[in-house]
């Protein structure tokens, strides 16, 4: 009986124990601390003169690629955005944007933008078709953030977004990201791209405009990309031969990607056999083959 007492009144001890270090960590009520945050996020997203720019990714399998967004949030909770999706670097277009407390604070872009809300736009033609559009967000959890960078995930596709501060005027970004996603897609009869890593064929081969199928060693993995004003960088990094392959720099000139943090690794465009030849007879000259 006595051993049972003393077992009890143990375990009462380490329970008061976990108790108290559980007020240590947590000194505020959990509606005070969520209240914080909110302010703390429209403080961070306010603060920054040029703006964020957002690596935005819709629907939940990001089967359409990414696009940039430049965001400027300013006092009246009033947002100006720009983006590359569309070829025009220099339109703008202002509606408003709220932080909201949810299971924690969320970023919502709350009256309609027809350069944001195209995307999550249910009544937009094309995508997954009438009635579903493309499937994007236009509430976000913010998730994490640092003076410099602010970490998101989509409230329907729980995809993962993210928005990096801004030193400067960014239109010049979205044109060359425009610029360089025009090279890329304007070749004709481009399969992809190939190379080598560790001596075995590494092939990116195009499923769409903005997706690739990453083959190597027999082996197939699915991505997503977007443009940058650079080259390229894929939705999440991917693993192949032992490196993590995440951002590439494209070369018009060369017709090739060079991977960022492997640089032996260099893709050079991969053809159409048949409109090869014919770019072969007609030239280089061509951007596009003669239709007849």
């Amino acid at each position: 009986m006595k051993k049972l007492i003393y077992t009890l009144l143990a375990f009462a001890t380490v329970c008061f124990s976990c108790v108290q270090d559980v007020d240590d960590v947590y000194d505020k009520p959990v509606a005070q601390r969520v209240e914080e945050a909110v302010q703390e996020y429209h403080d961070l997203l306010v603060s920054s003169e040029h703006g964020w720019l957002m690596e935005y990714y819709p629907h939940s399998s990001q089967i359409y690629g990414g696009f940039n967004y430049i965001m400027k949030f300013k006092g009246g909770d009033k947002v100006t955005i720009s983006t590359d999706a569309f070829g025009k670097p220099e339109e703008t277009e202002e509606s408003l944007f709220s932080i909201k407390k949810d299971i924690g604070p969320t970023l919502n872009f709350d009256t309609y933008n027809s350069l944001f809300h195209y995307f999550s736009d249910s009544d937009i033609s094309g995508g997954a078709g009438t009635g579903k559009g493309y499937e994007g967000d236009y509430e976000f959890l913010l998730r994490s953030h640092t003076e410099n960078e602010i970490v998101l995930r989509g409230k329907k596709t729980k995809n993962i977004i993210r928005m990096t501060r801004l030193a400067e005027d960014a239109t010049p970004y979205l044109a060359a990201a425009i610029r360089v996603d025009e090279e890329m897609n304007r070749l004709e009869g481009v399969l992809g791209f190939s190379g080598m890593m560790n001596g075995k064929e590494l092939a990116l081969l195009y499923t769409d405009s903005h997706t690739f199928n990453v083959v190597y060693d027999g082996q197939e993995t699915s991505t997503s990309f977007m443009p940058t004003a650079t080259g390229i960088q894929f939705y999440l990094p991917v693993e192949v031969g032992g490196k993590e392959l995440h951002r590439f720099t494209w070369s018009a000139a060369n017709e090739t990607l060079v991977a960022e943090n492997a640089p032996d690794v260099v893709l050079k465009v991969d053809y159409d056999p048949e409109i090869y030849h014919l770019r072969t007879i007609f030239g280089q000259v061509y951007d596009e083959l003669p239709t007849w």
